[in-house]
């Protein structure tokens, strides 16, 4: 692998630049504190700037070599980022002509990330394409699996704390509250219980396509690791991480035509069915032994089952009221919306920071970039429903045991395009607009290589 590296220069450098756009994840340039009175603080300076040196590097290199880039880029352009494109130009407009929002890097600071992916995928379309993005991709997955590792264990010593806060009507609600108390790790906010649970997922889905997929008879370790990230997944207790999981997991097994149906009907035992069984033990064992622990200090609850939280909340956590409060305060003249984090601006008095986001990427769009914001949004939703369809429909690829990178992209693609109806998701730069731009652009690159008959959606 790193004598790979070593034999291209520039791939070394996106590569290295992709992973750096990871270390800036959580942070932005109004977090910083400029006195560097600790180590953090230059570890923070460093994962803020490290990405935008980066960014301007590329861009000088495709400057450099604007007419070979441009003409080769021309003929090979991914749809998808040539939109992505467009959608920040937008925002940047809303931002500029934002009269209460100074137009500066602080503001502009994730949409100069944005733009750096797309700089990264520029620049790959001029080298080996495809055979690159199998090196991102995988990186990406093996930094989930590390990072959100780190951040449950460490999140993992409020548990029992929180599940006395609720006193006297205890609701431990599994891990939900798992880092209700706001760890921080160098001066950030450690993702909640839904950032953990979907990273949780796209492991799981990786693996989950692998064991399906790949003829292996010796897969006893990863059935078991799967068993353990489905189990957690529950025990978080995201309703919306733990319906994206289940739904997307459930067509792959549906679409792998090629297994038999009494596999099929084993894997989702084991894999779906088995770990809500042992994570509801969990969860009511538990409760049981706070309950019984602490019985001196509350009134103990009549039925055990009201602490999980999927059985018992019915509400939508308060997205039907943003997204109401979000198009009503939206200003009508706003044709290009508030800029980078519009709905900051428009959610802002609201005081608690949950509140401030809109929880839809459309909504979002239309915030950020306005009229044309969402317009561009929706032609992104449908260039990649369109080419989902095409894999699914016309190419079959579920139908084979081959392109395993390409089944983990369409299912990644599905994935986040359930979490865009009740998150941002994609649509702000994030883990999510990383790995789904990531996975559009390796579809679209597929897709070139295959005879423009088998393509004709209407055929």
């Amino acid at each position: 692998m790193f004598k790979f590296f070593y034999a291209n220069k520039y791939l070394a450098i996106i590569f290295i630049s992709w992973l750096s756009l990871w270390l800036s994840l959580g942070i932005l340039p109004t977090n910083l504190n400029n006195k560097f009175d600790t180590y953090i603080d230059l570890v923070n300076f460093l994962r803020v700037y490290i990405p935008l040196f980066f960014a301007f590097s590329l861009l000088i290199i495709i400057s450099a070599k604007y007419l070979k880039f441009f003409n080769h880029y021309k003929k090979n352009s991914i749809t998808i980022v040539n939109l992505f494109i467009i959608y920040f130009l937008f925002q940047m407009i809303g931002l500029y002509q934002n009269s209460f929002s100074q137009f500066n890097i602080e503001n502009l600071y994730l949409v100069i990330l944005g733009f750096c992916t797309i700089e990264i995928l520029i620049i790959n379309q001029f080298l080996n394409k495809n055979i690159n993005l199998d090196y991102f991709l995988y990186s990406a997955i093996i930094i989930c699996v590390l990072s959100s590792t780190f951040f449950f264990f460490s999140s993992f010593a409020n548990l029992e704390a929180y599940s006395l806060l609720d006193i006297p009507n205890v609701k431990m609600r599994a891990y939900y509250d798992i880092n209700v108390v706001k760890n921080n790790f160098l001066e950030t906010i450690i993702p909640r219980s839904t950032g953990i649970s979907r990273s949780f997922g796209l492991i799981n889905i990786c693996i989950i396509v692998y064991l399906i997929f790949i003829k292996k008879n010796n897969n006893y370790l990863f059935y078991f690791i799967s068993i353990i990230y489905t189990s957690l997944i529950w025990l978080l207790q995201s309703r919306g991480s733990i319906l994206i999981f289940f739904s997307t997991a459930i067509l792959i097994i549906y679409l792998a035509k090629k297994i038999h149906l009494k596999k099929k009907i084993l894997i989702i035992f084991f894999l779906l069915f088995l770990p809500i069984v042992l994570s509801e033990t969990v969860i009511i064992s538990g409760t049981k032994f706070i309950l019984n622990k602490h019985s001196n200090n509350f009134m103990p609850t009549k039925n055990i089952l009201s602490t999980n939280r999927i059985l018992s909340d019915h509400t939508t956590s308060g997205r039907t009221e943003i997204w109401d409060k979000s198009l009503k305060l939206f200003e009508k003249n706003k044709i290009f919306g508030y800029g980078p984090q519009g709905d900051r601006f428009v959610l802002g008095p609201s005081g608690d920071s949950f509140y401030t986001n809109s929880s839809n990427a459309l909504i979002y769009s239309l915030m950020s970039g306005g009229y044309f914001g969402i317009l561009v949004m929706l032609l992104i939703y449908l260039n990649i429903i369109l080419k989902i369809y095409i894999c699914l429909k016309k190419l079959k690829i579920f139908n084979n045991y081959n392109q395993i990178t390409l089944k983990i992209s369409v299912c990644y693609i599905i994935f986040f395009l359930i979490r865009s109806l009740f998150e941002n998701s994609f649509s702000v730069f994030s883990i999510d607009f990383l790995i789904f731009i990531l996975s559009a652009t390796y579809i679209e690159n597929y897709l070139r290589t295959i005879p423009a008959y088998k393509l004709k959606v209407l055929k």
